[in-house]
């Protein structure tokens, strides 16, 4: 069964012996079990063989977009360090999204554009200092 070497890949990625152990948080593990609901509703167990959630019935598919939106809402929870900090007059960060933020608020958590959390790390200590 082919499709079972995801599930392995998955498994020897993460630490410990199963993928929702090993110190991770909790958004984490939510964004393992949604990939794993989605990848299982792609599974056939007659088979062992990939179904293509565009031949299955409505209600999967639904459910399987809502799991990719709740992944995606999810993953910008997670933190992420800025793509480049220019220091000068201003401190400005780009987020992924692209979108320049400007670094003048310690509370500032995120993106106003995409709502990505930002991590700051040193960047927002020194700002405070």
């Amino acid at each position: 069964m082919r499709d079972m070497k995801y599930l392995e890949e998955v498994n020897g990625k993460r630490k410990g012996n199963n993928m929702f152990e090993g110190g991770r948080n909790d958004i984490e593990k939510a964004i393992d079990a949604l990939k794993l609901d989605n990848y299982l509703m792609e599974f056939d167990p007659s088979t062992g063989e990939k179904r293509p959630i565009e031949a299955q019935n409505e209600l999967n598919q639904y459910v399987y977009k809502a799991n990719l939106l709740a992944i995606s809402a999810l993953e910008k929870q997670m933190p992420k360090k800025p793509n480049k900090v220019f220091n000068g007059i201003e401190s400005l960060a780009v987020c992924e999204c692209g979108a320049e933020i400007y670094m003048f608020s310690k509370g500032f958590k995120g993106c106003p554009y995409c709502l990505q959390a930002i991590d700051w790390g040193k960047e927002e200590i020194e700002e405070g200092e």
